[in-house]
């Protein structure tokens, strides 16, 4: 018949619990209140018989729910799959209950969700039902995004509605230290919440990973019901341009992508394993391009962060996400293992100053050996290899001009802080001020001179030519050399001059000298002050040589793509910018694959339908496709809704109001639907991405999709209003979903 094990004594079965039952236990033992439960393990899959649940249960209303083997694991939930039956009474409605849940362990549906395909171990939880006022849902990480952040979704009455029935919850957000989304009519009152995320916070710190919890509130006692670790969160990728957009900004053509990218990132990494030891990064995979844009991959970077021991929230503070506290840092072990390296290299940076002027005068005489080449004498081979004999040059440089900027920043940082504790205001202090050298490096006073000069009705002829010879190399983006430099674009100087020159007179006064704001204070902060302003002049002498070098290969590209013109590789002598370095060897040496000219033009084509992109801030996947902005010459339908599951799809919208439109679904549609249950599993096989009407973060919908790592949207107020099979597009992180067509390919 089997056997009935109370709570309490279930643990005793050791790994032969099943994951749902042993972590109600793993929740008492947290003393947390869990109401009352018993475990039926079977023989052979038989339901007990009538007169030993009378003597076991003689009243009471029970859940009588699913406790399979493979349920709630580390990799799959089986949502809904398995059966659960409420409001049981005792004795009468229990054996009924109980068979029915054994019978579903060996249900077709299991095959369908892509599980086992034959009858799994199960066992049976019997629970006191809680009269539940509201019931919900909290995830310690965000189960989408994986970020740290605490989600709360929560209904009115049984919890059951959230995923069997599609409700549309009330949610709440805690990140930090409180709410960043809450309802204007919660059905929870504060404290309520408070103990929710608190409870939920503690439990994932004994669980040792992110933890999924249900939970009921009676009105009286808050009662928790379940606890299972979160799915899906292995594969999370986070993209952030938060860094990237200050140092490649805009759009990155492909040859200065495959450039850049070996230079910069390079120079990076060297940077970091001077700290820290190999990191094992790849400069190509320190950084990836999502719509030809630069996004710095975090996830990466976290590898980094484990190294030294820290935790996970430092990489949500360097994105600069908002409302993240500061995590708390303990030496761990990595770190004190690191301990001497990192004492190293701290020195190494303190006495970094000496080695700045040196490595300068490596990059003067680069400069000066490039510069005086005539690219126009050179043919196609000769000026790929004084290319490629320039770019360890320049990868030297990009290393000075990361560690530079750095250590100014360190100082300016400490600086700040010093003054701010003297009651200084730091932003009133001019830190060049004085230094005649400065002008050197700094563009700034001579497009002063040049706006003065114009605006008293002079013509700065002279004052222009000048700053074209001193000037000219730079331009918008100084890391781009597809751009134009502003000696090509000479009536771009004076927009600037008279701008500048409109910006200063309208600020009025001078700010204060270091000099000045130095007089008085301790020798701790004369000693940071001194060197902060001088790695502001080395910054902008590193950063003025490091452009004059890098910009000496745009002249050497130019002159390539007239040569291949004239070769009739290419159309115009700027479509070299849309071919990789690696093309380009491969170009020149006759070994090109494919028709140059079709790969430039297809290329030009992306690049150009991509100029009008909603590019987020943050990346959660590999596939990322960018939403289109709408557009003014076509209907563009767009609905909102709350994104439940990462990802994006593009496909023709099929709406379904029931089982006889499964038959219509086909691979690739994006289904739209009221909301679903577990009948409903075997259409999301066939989707590319799902849009409900009604649902949470713990609707069907939702965990299904994020399984089956499609895009999942809830929440979509007049979703089946959609039309029928227009091709569409959806953002299961952002919510978004378009009609990209209202006409139907069927």
């Amino acid at each position: 018949m089997g056997k009935f094990y109370a709570g309490n004594d279930y643990s005793a079965l050791g790994r032969s619990q099943a994951p749902k039952a042993r972590m109600l236990g793993w929740l008492r033992r947290r003393k947390l209140k869990v109401p009352e439960f018993w475990v039926y393990v079977p023989d052979a899959g038989e339901a007990p018989d009538d007169h030993a649940l009378a003597r076991l249960f003689p009243s009471g209303v029970f859940a009588v729910r699913s406790a399979s083997m493979v349920e709630d694991s580390d990799e799959r939930s089986f949502a809904g799959q398995f059966e659960t039956v409420l409001d049981v009474h005792a004795p009468d409605g229990l054996v009924d209950a109980i068979r029915k849940v054994l019978e579903a362990s060996a249900s077709e549906r299991l095959s369908a969700y892509g599980g086992a395909e034959r009858a799994v171990r199960q066992h049976v939880i019997i629970q006191r039902m809680v009269a539940a006022r509201v019931s919900g849902v909290a995830f310690s990480r965000n189960p989408m995004t994986g970020l740290n952040e605490v989600v709360v979704e929560a209904v009115e009455g049984r919890g059951d509605r959230l995923v069997d029935e599609g409700a549309t919850p009330n949610r709440y957000v805690w990140r930090g230290r409180g709410l960043t989304v809450a309802p204007s009519d919660g059905t929870l009152p504060s404290p309520i919440v408070t103990e929710i995320v608190e409870a939920t916070t503690r439990l994932e710190k004994a669980l040792g990973k992110p933890i999924d919890l249900e939970w009921s509130w009676d009105g009286d006692t808050l009662w928790w019901l379940q606890a299972r670790p979160i799915t899906g969160l292995g594969d999370v990728r986070l993209f952030s341009n938060r860094i990237s957009r200050e140092v490649m900004p805009g759009m990155i053509t492909p040859l200065v992508w495959s450039i850049n990218v070996p230079l910069v990132n390079g120079a990076w990494i060297r940077f970091l394993e001077r700290g820290i030891g190999p990191t094992g990064l790849q400069p190509d995979e320190l950084a990836r391009q999502f719509a030809f844009r630069s996004y710095f991959n975090m996830t990466a970077l976290g590898r980094v962060f484990e190294l030294l021991g820290m935790p996970p929230d430092a990489l949500e503070v360097m994105m600069g996400l908002p409302n993240t506290p500061r995590p708390s840092f303990k030496a761990p072990q990595k770190l004190i293992v690191r301990l001497p390296r990192l004492l190293g290299f701290a020195g190494y940076l303190w006495t970094f100053e000496r080695r700045i002027n040196p490595e300068i005068g490596k990059i003067r005489r680069a400069i000066a050996a490039i510069g005086t080449a005539d690219w126009a004498e050179l043919d196609a081979p000769a000026i790929l290899k004084r290319i490629e004999q320039t770019l360890p040059e320049v990868g030297r440089a990009a290393e000075l001009n990361i560690v530079v900027p750095v250590l100014a920043n360190v100082y300016a940082a400490a600086l700040r802080k010093a003054f701010a504790k003297a009651g200084q205001d730091y932003s009133e202090i001019d830190l060049t001020r004085g230094m005649a050298s400065y002008a050197d490096f700094d563009p700034k006073p001579l497009l002063q001179q040049i706006g003065q000069e114009l605006s008293s009705g002079g013509d700065a002829s002279a004052e222009i030519e000048d700053f074209l010879r001193r000037f000219g190399h730079l331009s918008e983006n100084t890391n781009d050399l597809a751009l134009p430099t502003w000696r090509e674009r000479p009536a771009h100087v004076r927009e600037m001059a008279e701008a500048i020159h409109a910006a200063e007179a309208a600020k009025g006064h001078e700010n204060m000298s270091l000099g000045d704001a130095l007089a008085g204070q301790s020798a701790w902060i004369r000693l940071i002050g001194r060197r902060a302003q001088r790695f502001q002049l080395h910054r902008e002498a590193v950063s003025y040589l490091y452009a004059l070098l890098y910009a000496q290969l745009r002249p050497a590209l130019t002159v390539l793509g007239e040569i291949l013109v004239n070769m009739k590789n290419l159309a115009h002598a700027e479509d070299v910018f849309f071919l990789g370095i690696e093309e380009l060897r491969n170009l020149v040496s006759g070994t090109f694959p494919a028709d140059p000219q079709a790969v430039v033009a297809d290329r030009k084509s992306q690049f150009e339908a991509a100029r009008d992109v909603r590019m987020p801030e943050t990346i959660y996947s590999d596939n990322f496709q960018p939403l289109p902005e709408p557009d003014p010459n076509h209907k563009l339908r767009e609905l909102t809704g709350v994104g439940v599951a990462r990802g994006q799809a593009k496909g023709p919208f099929r709406v379904l109001r029931g089982f006889d439109d499964f038959n219509r679904v086909q691979h690739g549609d994006i289904i739209v639907i009221p909301f679903s249950d577990v009948s409903w599993t075997p259409v999301f096989a066939r989707a590319a991405g799902v849009v409900s009407e009604a649902g949470g973060m713990l609707s069907h919908s939702a965990i299904v999709a994020r399984e089956y790592g499609i895009p999942c949207i809830v929440s979509v107020e007049s979703a089946l209003d959609l039309p029928d099979g227009a091709k569409g597009m959806i953002d299961g992180v952002s919510g978004t979903v378009l009609v990209l067509e209202e006409k139907s390919n069927d």
